[in-house]
């Protein structure tokens, strides 16, 4: 006595802690989401409301959609409706309610259409095989999910292909393909593992077991349920902990391990009351039942199979209430109560027939819709015929003038092809011809340069090394005759200004030949001539010129370029000392990798660029054949009163 009391006081302080924890979380949650804003946020707190009264009652689960579903159709959020529709209909799943629930997938394929994504609209498809696959019409599930698991693949969701393979594998169970089916859960627990996803594995194992129980596999079998039901008080999933114990129950029943069995089934009858899971319920109570029978407690088991009748009865379940009444009558027929045994086993008969007759009637009128529709579709093509016959005689008459409108078309399209190609290649050849003339100027351009060039070096080179070895001799000749004659004063001052003559003659010479031909680009390369050539002009000119160079060195610059760089830049100086009466000038040399960029600024007065356009006046005309001469572009920016500024851009410097 003091022990069952002992028992009580404990079971009672439980209830007093955990009764008042569960209402305080609930309180929490519902106060919580009474204070959100009428938006997605609070859509999905009662999405995630209803996951957590799964857990403790399907009806406040149910609740819970429904809001979230006319919120959803408040604000116009369209995820919201489709989470409520797969939800929602879980719910009506577990408590049989399988054609309110396919009416509303059904509903949410079309929504999803609408409104949704693929991946939405595969979810619906989805749901919508799961519908079917609870009736027990196999042939729409398998076409259901086959649409979803389409999708799914192509958008790579991994989780939702496993539960699509683990569904078609319980479709495969139900019709008598264990090993098939069996083949189907091992893929999807494959998926499942692939993302480590609890839930799914936990589903997937489950599903593995029941098939290994079928298939008597009774050892693997037990192992892989008992993994699943870990897996799921784990995660707290009290379906898939419910649908554990209960395979559990059924693999030790195999085994005839009744105690384990009935406890077991005590285990999922409870959880099932919990969440109000009528199915569940009642498969506990069968189960309950054939564990009490076989074990030969026929008082026990008969009072659990009344009770078992009496639940399916008032919920409707009539799938399995034939199989309690015959398990009913067996247990009577055990104790020797032949007339209640033969009662159940009569009402079990006449319920498994009229669920037979039901199948049977569905499927007559199945066949007389078709045959209606058919008969219907008949006169519709005897109609349709007469129709097509009047629309023949149409729609040749349309062909036939389409096809004449085509012809005329295609002429008309290839004559004017051939115009415009008449106009491309007359402006093709225009355009080679101006090409061709363009390139006739340039090789007679560079022909003249390169012979003035080489003009000048012969010519310096003459000039120095002839005519000036020779004065120079002469001049020698003289200074030593002054030295060995006697002359009178006045024939010395004459003999004094001839040299002076002759030695004038002698630089002159020197510098026309060094302007032909500067002896410090022949010796030391561009940088320094130009150095030199600017230090000249400010020496004997009112031009202050500035020379910078940046990075140019004298081997960077081939020999056939140097001359006529220099020339660009003796052109450009002497235009401005003669044209633009400038006070300072800069000539600026950058090189960048293989490219030298050259700039020749002034002061002065600058001057109408249009005069440019006539190739005449100011030298340019030579300057821009040195330019293209050596494959450089130039731009010339000037106005009257501002000055003048000419860029020059000299590609592949350091190549002939």
């Amino acid at each position: 006595m003091k022990r069952l009391f002992l028992v009580l006081f404990c079971l009672l302080l439980m209830l007093g802690k955990s009764q008042p924890e569960w209402k305080k979380q609930r309180d929490s949650i519902a106060k919580k989401i009474a204070t959100l804003k009428p938006d997605t946020n609070k859509v999905l707190a009662l999405l995630n409301y209803g996951w957590w009264w799964e857990t403790y009652n399907m009806d406040s689960a149910a609740q819970c959609y429904l809001r979230m579903h006319e919120l959803s159709q408040k604000i116009n959020y369209v995820n919201g409706e489709i989470k409520y529709y797969g939800n929602y209909t879980f719910i009506l799943n577990q408590q049989g309610k399988y054609n309110l629930s396919l009416k509303l997938n059904l509903q949410s394929i079309e929504f999803a259409k609408q409104k949704g994504s693929p991946e939405q609209i595969a979810t619906c498809l989805f749901n919508a095989g799961s519908s079917y696959n609870n009736m027990a019409k196999y042939d729409e599930a398998i076409a259901y999910y086959l649409q979803a698991i389409k999708i799914f693949e192509e958008l790579k969701l991994i989780k939702k292909t496993a539960v699509a393979y683990d569904n078609i594998g319980g479709i495969f169970s139900n019709i008598g393909q264990e090993e098939k089916g069996l083949t189907y859960h091992k893929k999807a627990l494959e998926k499942a593992t692939e993302i480590n996803d609890s839930m799914e594995i936990a589903t997937a194992l489950l599903n593995i077991g029941t098939q290994q129980k079928v298939l008597n596999k009774l050892m693997e079998a037990e192992n892989t349920t008992l993994k699943a039901l870990t897996i799921a008080k784990q995660i707290k999933s009290t379906y898939l902990e419910i649908n554990a114990n209960l395979t559990l129950a059924e693999i030790f029943v195999k085994q005839n391990l009744f105690d384990k069995s009935i406890a077991y089934a005590k285990l999922g009858l409870e959880r099932a009351i919990a969440i109000d899971s009528k199915y569940s319920q009642m498969e506990a109570l069968k189960i309950l039942t054939r564990c009490y029978y076989l074990n030969k407690n026929y008082t026990m088991a008969i009072q659990l199979g009344e009770e078992a009748i009496v639940f399916g009865k008032k919920n409707n379940i009539v799938s399995e209430l034939y199989k309690v009444y015959e398990l009913v009558a067996q247990e009577y027929a055990q104790i020797n109560n032949y007339k209640l045994a033969y009662q159940n086993l009569s009402i079990s008969k006449d319920l498994k027939d009229s669920i037979n007759d039901q199948n049977l009637t569905k499927e007559i009128e199945q066949l007389e819709i078709k045959y209606q529709t058919a008969k219907k579709e008949k006169q519709i093509l005897e109609l349709e015929h007469t129709k097509n016959q009047q629309q023949l005689l149409i729609m040749s008459l349309i062909v036939g003038i389409t096809i004449v409108l085509c012809i005329i078309y295609l002429v008309y399209k290839n004559y004017s092809q051939k115009r415009k190609l008449l106009v491309a290649d007359t402006l093709y050849k225009q355009h080679r011809i101006q090409e061709l003339e363009t390139e006739k100027k340039l090789i007679i351009s560079q022909s003249i340069i390169k012979g003035q060039e080489e003009e000048r070096t012969r010519l310096a080179k003459d000039l120095h090394d002839g005519l000036g070895g020779i004065l120079s001799s002469a001049k020698y000749a003289f200074s030593n005759l002054k030295n060995n004659l006697s002359i009178t004063e006045e024939s010395t001052l004459a003999f004094e200004n001839g040299l002076t003559i002759l030695d004038t003659s002698i630089r002159e010479l020197r510098r026309v030949a060094h302007n032909m031909m500067p002896e410090a680009l022949v010796k030391f390369g561009l940088n320094t001539a130009l150095q030199d050539f600017c230090e000249v002009i400010n020496k004997n000119s009112a031009l202050q010129l500035t020379y910078q160079s940046f990075d140019l060195k004298d081997e960077d610059v081939s020999n056939n370029k140097v001359s006529t760089i220099y020339r660009i830049i003796q052109e450009l100086v002497n235009n401005i000392i003669k044209h633009a009466h400038a006070k300072t000038a800069l000539v600026q040399f950058i090189k960048t990798n293989n490219t030298l960029s050259i700039t020749v600024e002034d002061d002065g007065k600058g001057f109408d660029i249009s005069i440019l356009k006539n190739n005449t006046g100011i030298g340019y005309s030579n300057l821009y054949s040195r330019v293209a001469y050596i494959n450089g572009k130039i731009d010339v920016q000037t106005e009257l009163g501002k000055g003048t500024s000419i860029n020059i851009e000299l590609p592949n410097i350091s190549h002939d």
